[in-house]
């Protein structure tokens, strides 16, 4: 972190072990008191934290700068904190580690009896039960009787904490919100339901049920990067948006509800097709078929999984087989084989005929295709005996490059009546009794 005040620039670098919530009232303060004793001459002045157990975990390069003219320092902090990386420094303050007293963390459970907390510290990657009482700066047998059990030294975690003194741990589980909402936390790289769990007080069995009902959560054996998941009881949180996502809860732009346990059918995808768990539409199985795992937004690995709309099994009206309808093709006649004219279509078997396709200039008037589409529209004009209506549209003529935004602009407010009223002409001109648009 940088900041400047007047002519001084500030720079700030706080390892991912250490307590930022106390910067301001332990070291800094320290550091601040000092400079009335510092006989200071150089415009560059620099603080940095050091002990020979500390990581990368305490500072940016693992390792602590060798300044000229350096001084130290002594007295009571939190904890130890680097500023690294500053060039043709010439004055420079170097404090002894010292064990964190208090573990801030947000809300906290609150407790109705006062309880003695021990002094903790932070277990590191590579961390040993020698190492841990080293840096507390305690003996091996205290460590232990801080610490007892046989299993403990073989069982240490990354961001568990330890006692480095008499009392218990701090009680480090968060708390729901006021509004009784869950306390939210943001899956980062290399985080795993046992790190995350001891970080902050928890077992890994309290997050699969604090998250059962979490968007996303698909377990701890399959944690996902950025999942925004639960480390308290309460009403799960929202989810993040998914760029590009054009359905369902993570839709860019979609208001968050109060209510996040019933998420799913939020942004429907048009025509009510179905929506999968990355926020797009469509009607092949790669997109209808549900595969949850037991939380809203989840899929089995290797699947898209389905969170609306799901389901691909034709649904059968109630009807009596008394409207059958028909398509002909109007573009046939340029195949080699398998083409039929109008003509000889049978009325008798079909209530209802379309004829495909027609399409639209950027304009929006109607055409009907090469000459010999537009001579089978004549023939499918000449038809007896059936509702004969015209189809707009098709697969073509709504994904090619050329004419795909055609229909899209021609939606917009203010193109709709330009292009319904041409449709209807023709339509009517043409004696037909109805349109369909094929889009």
């Amino acid at each position: 972190m940088f900041a400047r005040s007047g002519q001084a620039t500030i720079g700030l670098y706080i390892g991912q072990s250490l307590q930022n919530q106390v910067t301001g009232s332990s070291p800094l303060k320290l550091f601040e008191d000092s400079f009335a004793n510092l006989n200071v001459t150089s415009p560059t002045l620099a603080m940095q934290l050091c002990g020979p157990d500390s990581g990368s975990a305490h500072r940016a390069n693992g390792t602590c700068l060798s300044f000229p003219q350096s001084t130290n320092m002594t007295g009571q902090v939190a904890y130890n904190t680097p500023l690294e990386g500053l060039a043709d420094v010439k004055n420079s303050t170097k404090l002894p580690e010292v064990v964190a007293t208090n573990q801030g963390h947000g809300k906290r459970h609150q407790h109705l009896h006062v309880r003695a907390e021990c002094k903790t510290t932070r277990v590191e990657s590579g961390d040993s039960c020698a190492k841990l009482a080293s840096r507390c700066g305690i003996s091996a047998s205290d460590f232990t009787k801080y610490n007892p059990g046989s299993k403990f030294c073989s069982e240490l975690v990354p961001k568990q904490y330890v006692c480095c003194s008499k009392g218990e741990l701090p009680d480090l589980r968060p708390s729901k919100n006021s509004d009784g909402t869950c306390h939210a936390y943001k899956v980062q790289e290399d985080d795993n339901c046992a790190s995350i769990a001891v970080e902050n007080g928890l077992k890994t069995e309290d997050l699969e049920k604090f998250n059962k009902n979490t968007w996303g959560w698909a377990g701890c054996k399959r944690l996902l990067y950025k999942t925004i998941m639960c480390l308290s009881e309460g009403d799960p949180p929202f989810p993040d948006p998914i760029a590009h996502a054009q359905c369902g809860p993570q839709k860019p732009g979609t208001k968050k509800t109060k209510d996040a346990t019933d998420i799913s059918d939020l942004n429907p995808c048009p025509l009510n097709a179905c929506c999968n768990i990355w926020g797009q539409c469509g009607i092949t199985k790669e997109f209808c078929t549900d595969t949850n795992t037991g939380a809203p937004g989840t899929a089995k690995e290797n699947t898209n999984g389905c969170i609306s709309n799901c389901g691909t099994k034709i649904v059968k009206g109630s009807g009596d087989g008394s409207v059958r309808i028909g398509y002909f093709q109007g573009y046939g006649m340029s195949r080699d084989c398998l083409y039929q004219d109008a003509y000889q279509i049978d009325a008798l078997k079909y209530t209802h005929l379309h004829s495909a396709f027609g399409t639209l200039t950027k304009d929006y008037d109607v055409e009907v295709g090469d000459k010999l589409s537009q001579y089978q529209f004549e023939e499918f004009k000449r038809v007896q005996n059936v509702n004969k209506i015209l189809s707009f549209g098709g697969w073509d003529f709504s994904t090619k490059p050329a004419t795909y935004a055609i229909f899209r602009e021609g939606v917009k407010p203010a193109n709709r009546l330009t292009i319904a009223t041409k449709i209807a002409n023709v339509i009517i001109e043409n004696e037909l009794e109805g349109v369909d648009i094929d889009w």
